[in-house]
C-alpha cells in the first residue's frame, strides 16, 4: 500500500479513505473494450488499417502497401523497411 501511494503521490491515509469509500456513484464511466472488428473490414480496409497501424508503431519507418486490388501479392499486404 505504502508503494502503491508513492506512485499515485498521495498519502497512504489518503488512500485508505478512497479504498474504503468505493466508487463515486455520480461519475460516469465508459468502457470502450469492444473488440476491434479486424475481421469486418474489406481488404483494401485492412491494408489501409496495416499502413496506419504500423506507421503509428514506428514513425520513422518507411511504410506502404504493397500492390492493391487485383495486383498478385501472394498474401503479402504491406512492406516496413526501419531506419
Amino acid at each position: 500500500m505504502l508503494r502503491l501511494a508513492h506512485v499515485l503521490s498521495v498519502s497512504p491515509d489518503e488512500l485508505e479513505k478512497l479504498s474504503r469509500r468505493g466508487p463515486d456513484p455520480q461519475r460516469t464511466t465508459v468502457s470502450f473494450d469492444q473488440p476491434f472488428p479486424i475481421d469486418s473490414l474489406s481488404a483494401e480496409g485492412f491494408e489501409r488499417f496495416c499502413d496506419f497501424f504500423i506507421s503509428a508503431l514506428h514513425p520513422t519507418a518507411d511504410v506502404h502497401r504493397f500492390g492493391g486490388t487485383g495486383h498478385k501479392q501472394d498474401g503479402l499486404a504491406g512492406c516496413s523497411k526501419r531506419p
